[in-house]
């Protein structure tokens, strides 16, 4: 497992241009990385961000992962000021979608997501690894409910997703919590 960091410069996050050159170099990033790898947006120079270049960023990021890409690398945003913060959890909130993110004091922590999101993420990171069937016991969800939510988890970051050949044949998934990774 390799830590990669993307830094973004500050002091001000502006225009969807701006957003889709950070994005690119993000991509560039997660292509350069290795399954198992963690990779760190780290924002802590921006005192702020417009709307239009976190959703370029972050927003549109985590929605192209739902394609599957990459999912078997986690994705922690290292955030600064309470105004970047903010502005991100309304661009998630915008998109349904959630992130892991960790504050200047190293607290990792689910932001915004569906109202299920920030319980989800605290039972991986109690699992640290586990199948969808064991997240589905503790959540006393149906796998089929659990598998839905395993794949927004996957394309957020906050859990790995390694697939694995099961003995009978078919796929099987394993996931790992972004947190094991780093430690948390």
């Amino acid at each position: 497992m390799t830590k990669r960091r993307l830094v973004v410069d500050g002091p001000v996050g502006a225009t969807r241009q701006r957003g889709q050159e950070w994005r690119h170099r993000l991509e560039e990033l997660l292509r350069g990385s290795s399954s198992g790898d963690l990779v760190e947006v780290d924002l802590t120079a921006l005192e702020a961000m417009s709307v239009s270049f976190a959703d370029e960023l972050i927003g549109r990021f985590l929605a192209d992962r739902l394609t599957g890409d990459f999912q078997d690398r986690a994705v922690v945003i290292i955030g600064g000021s309470e105004d970047v913060r903010e502005t991100l959890e309304a661009v998630l909130e915008r998109r349904d979608a959630g992130a892991l993110y960790r504050d200047g004091a190293g607290k990792v922590e689910a932001l915004a997501g569906p109202s299920w999101f920030r319980e989800t993420v605290e039972l991986a990171n109690d699992l640290r690894e586990f199948s969808a069937n064991d997240l589905a016991v503790r959540l006393n969800k149906s796998p089929q409910a659990v598998n839905n939510r395993l794949k927004q988890l996957a394309a957020s970051g906050a859990v790995l997703r390694e697939r694995g050949i099961p003995q009978g044949g078919g796929k099987e998934f394993t996931y790992r919590a972004a947190t094991a990774i780093l430690g948390g």
